[in-house]
């Protein structure tokens, strides 16, 4: 993590609940070496949603 693990892992909390997966890259990682860094965060990606499903049809305007 950075210099705030606390924030950092806080932060990760709050977009956890909201349905999204942080991944944490050093700079040095992609400076050194991009290619290994795009192949991890697209292995990471592979297998997640691209969306978060419908709660239901969306409400009709004019309608209560």
């Amino acid at each position: 993590m950075g210099r705030n693990p606390q924030r950092d892992a806080k932060r990760d909390a709050v977009l956890a609940d909201a349905g999204f997966k942080t991944l944490r890259i050093a700079a040095r990682d992609v400076l050194d070496d991009l290619d290994a860094v795009l192949k991890f965060i697209s292995s990471a990606c592979a297998n997640r949603p691209l969306h978060q499903p419908a709660a239901g049809p969306p409400p009709r305007s004019g309608e209560d």
